[in-house]
């Protein structure tokens, strides 16, 4: 990240030193696309109990949560932080564990069972996750995951067109 000139670097607990400074204007429109992108990705598979840096969600409200599950008996609170997250992991390439969740995603929202009245409105819940999950990995060597991704969702789409068009039909009598 570029930095305004008058950055200071700043001591952290192990020893070591952080740069402390005021982004220029480019890094903030960088990381506003950013978050954009990804911040769909992650909010779908956060649970309605994290309010950590999440849209719509202030301390007040974690505080007020806290409140309310005292009052019936709970008693623990979980505040948790993974150091230097995004600086240990390779986001290049797309993991198992993000192909496996992307399949589910999109295995869920083409379930039969899925409240959608045809393909377009379906594509309209897809195309949010699909279009985060993409932006995220384009920048790594990831045509053969994109690949898999497309066949799995074409997969899907045709399972889910053909129920509904089995639907529709009523059921011929198997009498003789």
């Amino acid at each position: 990240m570029t930095n305004h000139p008058n950055g200071v670097e700043i001591a952290k607990s192990d020893g070591t030193k952080r740069s402390l400074g005021i982004p220029i204007i480019r890094d903030r429109i960088v990381q506003m696309a950013a978050k954009i992108v990804l911040e769909p990705i992650f909010e779908a598979d956060f649970l309605p109990s994290s309010f950590g840096h999440r849209p719509k969600r202030e301390a007040t409200d974690a505080m007020e949560r806290i409140r309310t599950l005292a009052k019936q008996g709970y008693n623990y609170v979980l505040d948790a932080d993974i150091e230097n997250y995004f600086g240990s992991i390779d986001n290049r390439w797309p993991s198992k564990e993000s192909l496996k969740r992307i399949k589910a995603k999109i295995h869920s929202l083409t379930h039969y069972k899925q409240w959608v009245k045809n393909v377009r409105q379906l594509a309209i819940k897809l195309n949010p996750v699909l279009r985060g999950w993409a932006n995220y990995f384009r920048m790594g060597n990831s045509s053969k995951k994109f690949q898999e991704i497309s066949w799995y969702l074409w997969e899907r789409l045709m399972l889910f067109e053909n129920r509904r068009k089995h639907k529709k039909r009523p059921h011929a009598s198997r009498g003789g």
